[in-house]
């Protein structure tokens, strides 16, 4: 049997997150052919014990060691057969089988490789998930802007999040894959643990002439921010970040963004002490913010930061 979709869900330490994701799938009638795997990536203890009583038809793979979210996700493309590829995060929740209508938008669309729906928080508000026109160079300059505070001043291109649109920038929290644009252009960047793998795929992809479609229709809700805050999210944001300018603009791009997160780090560190003093209260970032900014100037190993961390997951 030829399967249409396959759905691979990674997972650490979120086997109650996976559990309500796969529970709203099943809320649906979907129209094609499926099949989903969950990969769970070195979580302390072994979900799939948990959940496969629950769901018998799901394919576990259990990972040792935490590969990180592109790791984990070639895993998955490994060992999966179907012609789309839909990639959602633990923490998402299907609201309706619009997927179905995803799914006939890319049969007749055949340079769409990539396709993100319109995401919302769980109490309803829009979530920022897509760019318009955001190449490296602005988004750089984003960067640098909020590393001043001046993110006000940085002028965004104006999204209509109703209408169906061509982007250039879907985050990975869900995208839907079509498979023969991964065997142009490749898995993920398995360089990247986490963060900035996705814009890279997007890169690489919109390189190779496969268009990214932003398709409001599908609804999903990401709760979001599980990983963000803690030092070892900032760490990887700031390295991968690096990484992937070094990959596109070679040594000039990692000495450019590397100035531009060591402000961020100088600024945001100062932020918190300010906040300290005028408060009389310890700032819950400053300890982060202080461990990234001795990071940047070498006094402090990149892999030491994760034990340093109060991180859920990932």
């Amino acid at each position: 049997m030829n399967i249409k979709l396959s759905i691979i869900i990674p997972s650490t330490n979120d086997n109650k997150y996976v559990d309500e994701c796969l529970k709203s799938f099943y809320k649906f009638k979907f129209n094609f052919t499926y099949e989903i795997i969950v990969i769970d990536n070195g979580s302390k203890i072994d979900e799939s014990i948990l959940l496969k009583s629950k769901y018998h038809k799901v394919v576990f793979k259990r990972l040792e060691k935490n590969l990180g979210y592109a790791g984990a996700i070639n895993e998955g493309l490994n060992i999966s057969k179907g012609e789309y590829v839909l990639l959602p995060d633990a923490d998402t929740v299907f609201l309706d089988d619009k997927l179905n209508n995803a799914i006939k938008y890319m049969d007749t669309q055949s340079n769409v490789g990539i396709l993100g729906p319109r995401l919302l928080y769980p109490n309803g508000e829009l979530q920022r998930s897509i760019e318009v026109n955001m190449p490296l160079s602005r988004r750089l300059l984003a960067y640098f802007y909020s590393s001043l505070f001046l993110t006000k001043l940085f002028k965004k291109h104006d999204l209509n999040p109703e209408q169906l649109q061509e982007v250039t920038f879907i985050v990975g929290s869900v995208q839907l894959v079509r498979r023969k644009m991964i065997y142009q252009i490749g898995m993920l960047d398995t360089q990247f643990f986490f963060s900035a793998e996705e814009r890279d795929w997007c890169l690489r992809a919109m390189k190779d002439g496969w268009k990214l479609i932003y398709y409001p229709d599908w609804k999903m809700i990401h709760y979001g921010g599980g990983v963000q805050g803690g030092v070892w999210y900032l760490y990887n944001w700031h390295s991968n970040s690096m990484r992937l300018y070094k990959k596109y603009w070679g040594i000039k791009g990692l000495i450019l963004s590397k100035i531009v997160f060591v402000l961020y780090s100088l600024t945001h560190t100062f932020k918190s002490i300010i906040k300290c003093v005028i408060n009389f209260k310890k700032d819950p970032y400053l300890y982060h913010n202080w461990l990234l900014l001795i990071w940047h100037f070498g006094f402090i190993n990149g892999d030491k930061l994760r034990n340093r961390d109060d991180m859920r997951r990932i």
